[in-house]
């Protein structure tokens, strides 16, 4: 399906019964797209002026856009499942920033952008499956603050590019991990930990909240835990855990207390 429209107001909206594949298509305006019975997929780079919403109306039924596209207003993506969490999300906006629009995925979200803004959000990113983010040109920045991903994070940023990350529940980071510059990483609801080692270029912060509960075994009520494995970071870095409720607990001592420089 190739769609062409002119001017800002030239909007266009298309639902297939079956799936849907994008050959090289331009909306001025904003493009809604939606797949009844299919995945979602571009064979050609999609120029989007406007906002982007894409769903897959059928459980488990994948959305594949990874032909370095430019859209530039929010970019929103729903999938649903049937219990196989196989609803996977894959973008890639080449080298226009990417706004992250309120998204329901079930599956994993795999997102990349070149542009020096990067990747942000302006909704909750509900994701049931692992999270990927990177910047691959540009000294690329993430800024993400209303993740709820519920699987590992794994995040990459070109050269000196920042991250800000705010996750909802708990955070897994996945091994690979490279933040090129300074990195600022929060658990709203849960404990802060890794699968691998973790690299920061820049001062790295890490605050881990539980609302008024029990961390795991051996931990101070009302406070998070942080990573327990290795963290390499070439400035300083900043661990911290903000109780919600008041504990009488005086120290918290971190699973391993490692840290390369």
């Amino acid at each position: 399906v190739a769609l062409s429209t002119n001017g800002e107001t030239g909007n266009a909206t298309v639902v297939n019964a079956t799936l849907l594949d994008f050959a090289t298509t331009g909306v001025g305006g904003n493009l809604i797209a939606t797949a009844t019975l299919g995945n979602i997929t571009d064979s050609g780079v999609i120029t989007v002026g406007g906002t982007s919403s894409f769903t897959t109306a059928a459980n488990d039924q994948a959305i594949t856009l990874d032909s370095a596209n430019a859209m530039t207003g929010a970019v929103t993506f729903t999938t649903a499942t049937g219990g196989g969490n196989t609803g996977n999300v894959i973008i890639d906006n080449g080298t226009t920033a990417l706004n992250i629009g309120a998204s329901t995925i079930s599956g994993s979200l795999t997102a990349t952008s070149g542009n020096v803004a990067g990747i942000t959000d302006s909704g909750n990113v509900t994701v049931t499956g692992t999270g990927s983010f990177t910047t691959d040109a540009n000294a690329g920045v993430l800024n993400l603050d209303t993740l709820v991903v519920g699987g590992a994070l794994t995040l990459n940023t070109n050269g000196a590019g920042n991250a800000t990350i705010v996750n909802a529940t708990a955070i897994v980071l996945a091994a690979n991990t490279n933040i090129g510059g300074a990195a600022s990483i929060t658990a709203t609801t849960g404990n802060i930990t890794d699968s691998g080692t973790f690299g920061g270029g820049g001062a790295s912060g890490f605050t881990a909240e539980v609302a008024g509960g029990a961390g795991p075994p051996g931990k101070i009520p009302g406070r998070g835990c942080i990573p327990r494995h290795k963290v390499v970071a070439r400035a300083t870095m900043g661990i911290s855990t903000k109780p919600i409720m008041p504990t009488t607990a005086a120290n918290l001592t971190p699973r391993d207390s490692s840290v390369a420089k």
